[in-house]
């Protein structure tokens, strides 16, 4: 086994906790010491120090991103949750207060079964908040889940074209 596979064991060692922080730059050293100085053993060890570098460096990028997504996404859902539970409760109740009044008409007068008509009733007002209610409420839910979907699409791009650098990175 030659140099850099040494230290690509160690380092997978010290990732999967098998070796302390301390133990890991022992161990480091003791193989770095041991080992003949040849030129392609630098080249080698420079050039696994510099492909490290470069994946900590992107990786600790995505984590930065990943944080701003997670905390766009949940500012998104704070002021769609409390218009949508307002809009749905006052929807409720003027879905309720309609049905009440149109119950309260409908009990007879001195037997006779009274005719509704919703104009002339006052019960109209009821009846258009009720729909405008539920239409509102139905507009904001479909241009939330469209803005987000859209920072999921996002989300999905930049997360793939973190895997690709990666890729290219671990490959180099």
């Amino acid at each position: 086994m030659n140099l850099v596979e040494e230290l690509q064991k160690l380092e997978q060692l010290h990732k999967n906790a098998s070796l302390t922080d301390e133990e890991f730059s022992k161990a480091k050293t003791v193989l770095l010491s041991n080992s003949p100085n040849s030129s392609s053993d630098l080249a080698s060890i420079k050039g696994f120090i510099d492909k490290e570098t470069k994946l900590t460096k992107l990786d600790l990028e995505w984590k930065t991103k990943e944080q701003n997504f997670q905390t766009k996404k949940r500012a998104m859902l704070r002021p769609f949750m409390p218009w949508a539970v307002a809009l749905g409760l006052a929807g409720g109740i003027s879905a309720w207060n309609f049905v009440n009044g149109i119950v309260e008409q409908e009990e007879p007068i001195l037997g006779q079964p009274q005719n509704i008509d919703l104009l002339k009733s006052g019960q109209t007002g009821f009846l258009i908040l009720t729909i405008l209610l539920l239409v509102a409420t139905i507009w904001i839910f479909i241009r939330h889940s469209k803005r987000m979907n859209e920072t999921d699409v996002v989300y999905k791009n930049a997360l793939k074209n973190y895997q690709i650098k990666r890729d290219q990175i671990l490959n180099s």
